[in-house]
């Protein structure tokens, strides 16, 4: 059950707030270029053929490695994470007879753990844009009538900074498939 469909009045406010499909937006994260989020030698360009080999795999980094800076480390988090060990692709050719390794069932969590990881970064991320924008929203908004803030998000919808798909998206997945 969402939480706006037990409080129709609350919805409808909401929906009138939202204004359809005017846009709430926030000022868009400041992206690193790729040479500043990654030391020189990339992971990819890593010669794992002379590294130390856990099963076929996994292959260790090299001592030598330069780790990106992560700044939201816990000592914990330094403890616990796996940060030495990386799974290795084995490559077979298709004109070759061999019969391609199916993963083992550790492979296999260990692939849908990370994709079920990507996928929740990304929802914070969105949520938390979401967020932002609806609260500068709202301080903007919360002295105004109905209409005068409806008139205020389509005049100041582009001048934000991001899109009415990102906050949507991130209250479709909050509550449902609502109409907004």
């Amino acid at each position: 059950m969402y939480v706006l469909s037990s409080h129709p009045e609350l919805l409808k406010q909401f929906k009138d707030i939202l204004g359809g499909k005017t846009g709430i937006a926030c000022q868009p994260n400041k992206q690193l270029a790729v040479e500043d989020r990654l030391p020189s030698e990339s992971a990819y360009q890593i010669d794992f053929t002379h590294t130390k080999q856990l099963g076929v795999s996994y292959r260790c980094m090299p001592a030598d490695y330069e780790y990106p800076i992560c700044s939201g480390r816990t000592e914990l988090c330094k403890e616990v994470l796996n940060d030495r060990w990386v799974c290795y692709p084995t490559w077979s050719s298709e004109d070759t007879s061999s019969v391609t390794l199916r993963k083992s069932i550790y492979e296999e969590v260990m692939c849908r753990t990370e994709d079920e990881r990507f996928e929740v970064d990304i929802l914070i991320e969105t949520n938390s844009t979401a967020i932002d924008a609806l609260q500068y929203a709202f301080r903007r908004v919360e002295t105004m009538s109905n209409e005068e803030a409806k008139k205020w998000m389509v005049a100041n919808e582009k001048r934000l900074g991001c899109s009415y798909t990102v906050i949507s998206r991130a209250i479709k997945k909050l509550y449902g498939s609502l109409e907004f």
